[in-house]
């Protein structure tokens, strides 16, 4: 069978900060809106921070981080009409943390 000449499917993803609760500035996530993603994603946390972390049993970033965070992509993954995503540190699967469907094609 010859290879497809059909372009690949893509999926447009918006990836604000490489941790939860390191913060970003809001507008970034306004402009990465205006690309049309499908989904925004964002890793719930981190295992890579040194051993003072992982060791003390604490986490890197503070709780009102995180909910600053999570407040702003929750508002805009829901006025965007995607899902959002976050990957937390230990499990292996994303979690939802937004209704939507990673699948469904946006008009």
């Amino acid at each position: 069978m010859p290879p497809s000449t059909d372009p690949a499917p893509q999926v447009r993803v918006l990836s604000p900060t490489g941790m939860l609760g390191a913060g970003f500035a809001p507008e970034t996530i306004e402009y990465g809106l205006t690309l049309n993603p499908d989904v925004i994603a964002v890793d719930g946390g981190s295992t890579d921070s040194g051993p003072y972390y992982l060791g003390a049993g604490v986490a890197k970033t503070t709780a009102a981080a995180v909910r600053r965070d999570l407040d702003i992509l929750l508002r805009a993954a829901a006025g965007a009409g995607i899902p959002c995503w976050s990957a937390p540190a230990a499990p292996a699967a994303p979690t939802p943390v937004s209704t939507g469907s990673p699948g469904s094609p946006r008009a």
